[in-house]
């Protein structure tokens, strides 16, 4: 996959998606890549002259997508706890415990 740059043409490898997908697991990669294609082909004017800090600042402002949490020993990763308490609009308190932030995001 290719996107267009200020310069040119931006090769997108499976390597990059590869990388992107573990960076941000809750995003889906494909969708957004296909989604600002588009929005570059609409907006030739704004092409990036960074292409992968344009890519990245792009996938911190998308939604979360729907995410299986993975349950080790019982709990589940610290991770997925926070993307799961912020989907549910609960934050982690200064000096509180895991334990205590999982139960109030179970709770919520």
């Amino acid at each position: 996959m290719k996107i267009s740059t200020s310069t040119g043409e931006f090769e997108i490898t499976e390597t990059l998606i590869k990388a992107w997908r573990a960076n941000w697991p809750a995003v889906d990669v494909e969708l957004e890549l296909a989604r600002m294609h588009l929005w570059l082909m609409k907006n030739a004017a704004r092409r990036p002259v960074r292409p992968i800090r344009f890519i990245e600042t792009w996938f911190k402002r998308c939604k979360p997508k729907m995410v299986n949490l993975t349950v080790v020993d019982g709990k589940v990763s610290e991770r997925e706890l926070m993307m799961q308490g912020k989907a549910k609009g609960v934050h982690a308190r200064p000096g509180e415990t895991y334990a205590e932030f999982e139960r109030r995001v179970r709770a919520a």
